[in-house]
């Protein structure tokens, strides 16, 4: 018997800083068609299509607030039995989505039975990526510009 383990966070999307611009919507259309093609399964600890889920203004009235001021929000959730005990291998499929997206900040939540909330965050070092693509920001973005702060006896 396990226990279970409530996985969840988001991946903020770069914002390019123009709602609608030709290059804000390239990177919509980029990370929608990414999360749209994850696999709807997958071997243990899973990564899957269904956990996912974008924030998009689209699906709101358009008198409302931006929900996706700042970018738009890929959240994600699971509640799963002890996946914490493959924290590393969910850690690398999770790594190479964020290879294959556009984005600024991603964080993940674990909570177990038997731990408080453990946190890890992926961020982009914009200035280094800005002043390498000449502020073109349009392909997936590589590791050389992630920022990675864990937890270190999960990471060991």
């Amino acid at each position: 018997m396990g226990m279970a383990t409530r996985i969840y966070g988001c991946i903020t999307e770069w914002d390019h800083g123009l709602i609608n611009s030709e290059i804000q919507n390239g990177i919509n259309t980029h990370n929608q068609n990414i999360i749209e093609n994850l696999p709807l399964q997958s071997e243990w600890p899973p990564l899957v299509r269904k956990m996912f889920a974008i924030t998009d203004n689209s699906d709101f009235n358009h008198e409302g607030p931006n929900f996706a001021y700042g970018g738009r929000l890929i959240h994600f959730g699971a509640n799963l039995k002890s996946v914490e005990y493959e924290w590393k291998e969910w850690k690398v499929k999770f790594e190479k989505l964020l290879s294959e997206l556009i984005w600024s900040h991603a964080e993940v939540h674990f909570v177990t039975e038997y731990t408080e909330v453990q946190t890890f965050q992926w961020c982009i070092n914009s200035s280094k990526l800005l002043k390498e693509n000449k502020r073109e920001i349009t392909n997936p973005i590589e590791r050389k510009f992630w920022d990675y702060e864990g937890i270190k006896t999960w990471d060991e």
